[in-house]
């Protein structure tokens, strides 16, 4: 119950006692009152990596404190939808650099009362297992992806009957959305209260040329009935080569389906859906500015899509909540600080779109 704890020194000269005196694992073990199994992990490291390998600091120099902790438990209640990797992206663009399994573990640890703080991307197509081809964007606004999707009161549309009847009555909506595929970025949208033409698709992707402020070369769609003569006529105007997914194929037009999920997802299955079309346009407004400006997004490695479209790399300055962890001395805008606040901010209002920063305290 109280076997002595060795230092590395120690250690070592332990070892070579033993290797004097000719004693087994078992004997050495029993003089100096330890386990077998620790003297055999002892020369395990020791034939593996020499005697540095023995040196092992009381306190563990990557061990995150008990605040980073709170911190990562505070994100977790105040954005309970987000997951451990988009966690750690958003905590990493604050300042604070956490793997997604760091996330998951701090978030598991218990804490005591007193540790509470205050209050260039590709896209695949084709089945799997088969060849698949490449999409590529090789800068931004090269390539665009349109499509089109319904949302109904609760959030959702189904296609299939009798539910079908639900998309058609007062609170069922059409958007179209835009979305670039070098940077993610949610270009334009439009909200519709019938199934829009291939007019109003038009009008859609020339409020996009207007923001954006050029056309772009490729635009990639599915073959819905709005993608017809109209639109292969505002091509032709622009200049712009018309594309289209395989019909069947898995991953043919997956960002933009991924982009509607995650709008879905993480905005309007979150809010009540208006009747009036200028609040659902104010709200998807709302989420066009957070999705470009504060989301990090995994195929950009972590940054926001208006930073990888203007091309330049988000200075920030990282926090090093551990005392003992050593810094390179060639890296810059590295502040080694223990007492870390997080602040969350509701964006536009709405608590599910969260916008974090850190304080440094002290």
């Amino acid at each position: 119950r109280e076997r002595p704890h060795y230092p590395p020194e120690e250690r070592f000269a332990i070892l070579a006692l033993k290797a004097r005196a000719g004693w087994n694992v078992a004997e050495c073990a029993r003089r100096f009152l330890v386990t077998p199994t620790t003297i055999a992990g002892w020369n395990r490291r020791l034939d593996e990596d020499g005697k540095d390998a023995l040196v092992k600091p009381r306190v563990p120099v990557n061990k995150y404190s008990n605040r980073v902790a709170a911190i990562v438990k505070m994100l977790h209640v105040k954005a309970p939808h987000i997951g451990r990797r988009r966690a750690a992206a958003m905590l990493a663009r604050a300042g604070l650099t956490l793997a997604a399994s760091t996330v998951a573990r701090l978030k598991k640890r218990t804490l005591a009362p007193s540790s509470a703080p205050n209050p260039p991307p590709t896209c695949s197509s084709g089945d799997r297992g088969e060849a698949t081809r490449v999409v590529r964007a090789k800068y931004p606004h090269h390539l665009w992806h349109v499509d089109i999707t319904t949302i109904g009161a609760v959030g959702r549309a189904l296609p299939f009957w009798p539910y079908a009847l639900f998309n058609v009555w007062r609170f069922s909506w059409h958007i179209v959305v835009v979305v670039d595929h070098f940077s993610r970025a949610f270009l334009a949208f439009g909200v519709f209260k019938k199934e829009p033409s291939g007019r109003d698709l038009c009008r859609v992707l020339d409020g996009a040329i207007a923001k954006a402020g050029r056309a772009p070369k490729h635009i990639v769609t599915d073959r819905g009935s709005q993608f017809a003569s109209e639109y292969l006529a505002w091509c032709t105007k622009h200049d712009v080569k018309p594309r289209f997914g395989a019909i069947g194929r898995h991953g043919s037009i997956a960002v933009i389906e991924r982009f509607i999920r995650s709008l879905k997802d993480e905005h309007l299955r979150r809010v009540l859906i208006p009747f009036a079309n200028k609040k659902l346009v104010a709200q998807i407004d709302a989420y066009q500015h957070w999705f470009n400006e504060h989301r990090p997004h995994s195929a950009l490695a972590g940054k926001a899509p208006r930073e990888a479209s203007r091309r330049r790399k988000r200075r920030v300055t990282r926090i090093e909540p551990r005392p003992l962890f050593p810094i390179p001395l060639d890296e810059k805008n590295v502040r080694r600080c223990e007492d870390i606040e997080l602040v969350v901010h509701a964006f536009d209002g709405f608590a599910h779109l969260p916008v974090i920063e850190l304080r440094a305290n002290g």
